[in-house]
């Protein structure tokens, strides 16, 4: 495994970025982008307390799923107040995830671009405007 600084985290996501369409890690599977209820908030909060959110675009070549990385924003300071508005905006939801007979476990989706919403600090790493 290896560490990262913030800084070297930062560069090693440009580089990723810079690299273009690049191929899945994991296919046919929604996590393929993240992957190349006592007290809610604090369990949201160990997994989304300070991170990254990538935003990618996907495409096909070959028949082969494909990513070009676009907007980098690292996100701090995670706020119950906006995490509670966003759910009765109907931004963040419930998926019972048991499509194949399985349990795959209960999950909370959010609605495009509402994570960035949910903290007080989301600064632009790299945007597709700043190349």
């Amino acid at each position: 495994m290896k560490t990262y600084t913030k800084e070297s985290l930062i560069q090693s996501l440009k580089d990723i970025r810079n690299q273009g369409w690049i191929p899945t890690g994991r296919k046919n599977n929604d996590g393929g982008v993240g992957n190349t209820l006592d007290d809610l908030f604090h369990k949201v909060g160990t997994k989304l307390h300070n991170c990254f959110f990538v935003r990618a675009d996907s495409k096909r070549i070959n028949g082969d799923l494909h990513f070009l990385y676009q907007d980098i924003f690292m996100l701090k300071a995670l706020n119950k107040n906006n995490f509670i508005d966003a759910i009765e905006r109907g931004e963040i939801y419930i998926d019972f995830d048991a499509r194949t007979g399985h349990n795959h476990g209960t999950k909370f989706r959010l609605r495009n671009k509402a994570l960035i919403k949910l903290y007080n600090d989301h600064s632009a790493v790299l945007t597709s405007k700043m190349k």
